[in-house]
């Protein structure tokens, strides 16, 4: 007879990991198997550290909430917690060729030279907009709509540079459903942001941990101990009794019966997994999209660099091709680059360029160096060069999505003990992927 499992959860990215973390905790005794097809775990939360650099080749970081707070607490990892510069809560978009400082609050937006004075009055009256009732809404005519055509190229550049996509093809809802429900049960945004208002204790912007982002995934892999088996590929899954029949390929048993499975991996090779259990969901998951990014990490000396790297980086507009932004690494974590030395990381890509991953090292390369040649002034060749490619890292929730996870909750409800976890589907951020205790699409 084939082993038997309580839980199988393929995928030991942040999703995966967080998850079974959870529910191993939860239940203890808990027959539990966390498969994953690569050498090593934690998806695209990975750090390198080469030189005196720590490179991030997924997130640069996380924001502070409770669920955060819950895991680093769970882990015991509130020692090794590191929170960013103030210098991170600058930012720059690039506007006509120059970089121009993002307003951090209300008396900065005032008398920011991004918008006219006619489009600052616009923005000033959306408390007094009718609410809208488009669920599909894009984030453009989302923004576009309730704070004026003003607004719609930050709209752009935060979609292009923060979500690789597009924000014509970006649902507002399912992107920053806050925004939407704000404006749902308050009349506006503003207002509702206005009401909700209260004091909290300062918490810093951004935090990463002793060692970078990876600290975290190793920390669950420790956690979850031989439970975790690395280099194991699910390769087909069936309905078998009252759980499901798991073909696995690797080093351990080739089968094994699971009373429950979470599939943690992105919602492609999820579809291929459901294609004959369930035709019609496998059909669903296959319209949700990722895109890939390409980073390049350029490390040298500080004084090479006519500009100060005095905040957390830029975003760059959707006609500026593929470039998506770059980050001030060092400046936003000193320790990732030594003593005297910068560490910028460019990324290129996105749902537009999606043959960026694709291009060689050299292109790249070239590429990233011209753009802190005209960005930050960068006048010697780079000692330190590191190129990382993530395909499908980033999840884009089209218009549509929000009904098309109504559809599939409705289809995972007719198998019992099914679910699908991560970014394919909700909360891009790694903290969304932290909080994975259990819930449905």
């Amino acid at each position: 007879m084939d082993p038997s499992v309580d839980l199988l959860v393929a995928g030991a990215g942040a999703a995966g990991l967080a998850h079974a973390f959870w529910r191993q905790r939860a239940t203890p005794g808990l027959r539990l198997l966390v498969a994953e097809a690569a050498p090593r775990a934690g998806g695209w939360v990975h750090t390198l550290q080469r030189g005196g650099y720590t490179c991030e080749c997924g997130p640069q970081g996380f924001r502070p909430n409770a669920d955060t707070d819950a895991l680093i607490d769970a882990l015991e990892l509130a020692d090794e917690v590191l929170p960013a510069s103030p210098l991170a809560r600058r930012r720059w978009l690039l506007l006509d060729g120059r970089l121009q400082a993002l307003p951090a609050g209300l008396l900065q937006f005032l008398g920011s030279p991004l918008l006219s004075l006619r489009d600052k009055l616009r923005v000033c009256g959306e408390p007094w907009r009718r609410r809208g009732s488009d669920l599909e809404e894009s984030m453009a005519a989302f923004v576009t709509r309730r704070f004026g055509p003003g607004l719609r190229p930050l709209a752009e550049a935060l979609a292009h540079g923060v979500y690789a996509g597009d924000a014509d093809q970006l649902e507002m809802c399912s992107m920053f459903p806050q925004a939407v429900a704000l404006e749902q049960q308050h009349g506006s945004v503003v207002r509702g942001l206005w009401k909700h208002q209260r004091p909290r204790p300062r918490r810093p912007a951004l935090c990463t941990f002793r060692g970078g982002m990876g600290r975290s995934t190793a920390a669950l892999q420790q956690a979850l101990g031989p439970a975790l088996r690395l280099q194991t590929r699910v390769r087909a899954l069936r309905a078998d009794g009252d759980g499901f029949a798991v073909e696995l390929d690797g080093d351990g048993p080739p089968r094994v019966h699971a009373s429950a499975v979470a599939l943690a991996i992105p919602a492609k090779a999820a579809a291929m997994l459901l294609a004959d259990l369930d035709p019609a969901l496998a059909l669903e998951l296959r319209q949700i999209r990722g895109a890939g990014v390409a980073s390049v990490h350029l490390g040298a000396r500080r004084a090479d660099f006519a500009h100060p790297l005095d905040g957390f980086g830029c975003l760059l507009p959707k006609h500026g091709g593929p470039l998506l932004g770059v980050l001030l690494c060092s400046s936003v974590f000193p320790g990732h680059a030594p003593a005297g030395h910068a560490l910028l990381r460019v990324m290129s890509g996105g749902s537009d360029h999606g043959d960026q991953v694709d291009r060689s090292d050299a292109e790249l390369i070239a590429a990233a160096v011209q753009t802190c040649q005209q960005l930050f002034g960068l006048r010697a060749t780079p000692t330190f060069v590191h190129v990382e490619r993530c395909r499908d890292a980033i999840a884009q929730y089209a218009p549509g999505h929000a009904r098309r996870l109504q559809r599939i909750a409705a289809a995972l409800a007719a198998h019992r003990g099914l679910s699908l976890l991560g970014a394919s589907y909700r909360q891009i951020a790694v903290v969304g992927q932290w909080s994975e205790r259990g819930s449905q699409p």
